[in-house]
């Protein structure tokens, strides 16, 4: 056998994506009703021309074949997934066309109108409420006028003046109806957007601080990485630890901890100015910091500005040597991008904070490095 895998999963594989977030969930509706009118366009046009040949009417026999070929490539085409916008105002265009030929050609014993009642939902359904709302509008603008002129067009196959009036009627109510639809679609996908938008910043959120958590450090610490290494950039990263925490957590309480986590919190996101820059919970009393593009001054300056800051905050210790809430802070500057790991850059800077540690505590140890290489 040379096609391995069944006909009909050869030609829907791109329904089989799975549409994780709401651009992707619209681009697979637009893709599935793209096809669902190019199927039905071609099997309706291939049955028209098998009909019309069997009467002897070459010419829209093959105009219907032709048709149905340019349909299934447009078929195609669209599985591709790419420039569905554009794909989508071909097939509406099409429809339009397709659809004003039968009304106005006297074909299917004028029956055609019902057909036309499907265009509103159409082309809001595919190209959204203003370009959809146009070309519905111009549709029975454009019928309107070619019915009117019918006597001077040739081809052009008139209803009388009642009845395209209940047509005309009949079109726009549908055609509010669709777009009444629409727009309370459009309305629930905006609010659905806005409570996964805040569900997604709530999981990448420490739920005391507010900080960035842990988990979306370790995705922004390997996507700034990367791009330090791509660019040529240098970059420093910071780890600072809060001295005695579990001393000062047992002699004032949780909730005193959990105060003083808040505040230090604040004051690091008042020291990080530039909005490239990263503040995270680490986790527990440890917070991190990626600056990105950056110098060896400036980073420098911001591990001693933490250090000075943090003893200037209005929180005694008394468990702690100096009497006061103190931090140790560890900072690593990479120079040269090379192949830097991001995980030896977090070693290296845990290295320089257990350094501070060990040499008595509110202080901070600045490493530069030539390269990180993996």
């Amino acid at each position: 056998m040379f096609i391995k895998r069944p006909f009909w999963r050869l030609i829907f594989k791109p329904l089989s994506v799975d549409a994780d977030n709401i651009e992707a969930s619209d681009n697979l509706r637009k893709q599935i009703m793209i096809y669902a009118l190019s199927l039905l366009g071609i099997a309706f046009l291939m049955i028209m021309s098998v009909r019309l040949f069997s009467e002897k009417s070459y010419f829209y026999s093959y105009l219907n074949i032709g048709f149905a070929f340019f349909l299934i490539l447009l078929f195609f085409l669209a599985r591709t997934g790419k420039n569905l916008q554009m794909y989508s105002v071909i097939s509406i265009l099409f429809l339009q066309l397709f659809l004003m030929f039968l009304f106005h050609s006297g074909a299917s014993q004028q029956m055609a109108f019902i057909w036309y009642y499907l265009f509103p939902m159409a082309a809001l359904f595919l190209l959204g409420i203003r370009l959809g709302s146009i070309l519905s509008l111009a549709m029975i603008g454009l019928s309107a006028l070619l019915n009117a002129g019918s006597d001077f067009i040739p081809g052009i196959v008139p209803f009388s003046s009642p009845k395209f009036f209940r047509i005309f009627l009949s079109y726009i109510g549908v055609f509010l109806f669709a777009l009444a639809f629409e727009k309370t679609r459009q309305s629930i996908q905006e609010k659905l957007k806005e409570m996964m938008e805040k569900l997604n910043e709530l999981a990448i959120r420490d739920t005391l601080t507010g900080l960035y958590n842990r988990r979306y450090m370790d995705e922004v610490i390997f996507r700034v990485v990367n791009q330090c290494s791509r660019s040529g950039l240098a970059m420093a990263f910071i780890m600072a630890d809060l001295d005695f925490f579990k001393k000062y957590n047992d002699t004032y309480g949780h909730q005193g901890g959990d105060k003083l986590l808040e505040t230090f919190s604040t004051l690091l996101v008042s020291l990080v100015r530039r909005q490239t820059d990263f503040v995270f919970r680490y986790g527990g009393e440890e917070f991190a910091i990626i600056l990105p593009a950056t110098s060896p001054e400036m980073a420098e300056h911001l591990a001693q500005k933490i250090v000075v800051e943090t003893f200037n905050l209005p929180f005694s210790h008394s468990q702690n040597p100096f009497g006061k809430v103190t931090v140790s802070v560890g900072q690593v500057y990479v120079e040269s991008p090379g192949k830097m790991d991001f995980q030896e850059l977090i070693r290296q800077a845990d290295m320089a904070l257990y350094k501070a540690k060990e040499s008595g505590r509110n202080r901070y140890v600045s490493k530069r490095l030539p390269v990180l290489l993996k």
